[in-house]
């Protein structure tokens, strides 16, 4: 009778170290996904040219990442900010970003590229950084596919 439970647990044993270790595999595995597709995004960033990487270049970067993306097979989505004063305020620029109302980024997962942040950000931190955290109301938000 205790041998039975002794088999047992042996093998409850051996399908919980199992199950660990495909935990562990499929953890590894996502994070080499995640670092490759952010190399293969920052290779992409890259070949936008310089002069889309300015104040007011927003909309010219984003087209620029959106056409990349969609050769590369890299999904997302285009965002689009329209604010309801004529000003969009960037604390990290220290300034206006926007001539016309409007803002437009790219976002991977979780983090924005615009023409002020080729090199990505935190989309809620993005989000602060253009005060649509603390003045929501002045802002419409639309989210385009890329796929």
């Amino acid at each position: 009778d205790t041998s039975i439970g002794f088999v047992a647990g042996n093998d409850g044993r051996r399908q919980a170290q199992n199950a660990a270790g495909d935990a562990i595999e499929e953890a590894a595995e996502k994070v080499v996904k995640k670092e490759i597709k952010e190399e293969v995004i920052g290779n992409l960033t890259k070949k936008i040219p310089q002069k889309y990487k300015e104040i007011y270049k927003c909309e010219e970067y984003a087209n620029s990442l959106e056409k990349l993306m969609k050769k590369n097979g890299i999904s997302g989505e285009k965002i689009h900010i329209e604010s309801n004063s004529w000003f969009i305020y960037s604390d990290k620029y220290g300034g206006n970003i926007s001539e016309n109302k409007q803002h437009y980024a790219i976002k991977i997962g979780n983090k924005v590229y615009d023409n002020m942040t080729p090199n990505g950000m935190n989309y809620d931190n993005w989000l602060a950084d253009l005060g649509i955290k603390d003045i929501p109301w002045e802002f419409k938000i639309t989210s385009k596919p890329i796929n």
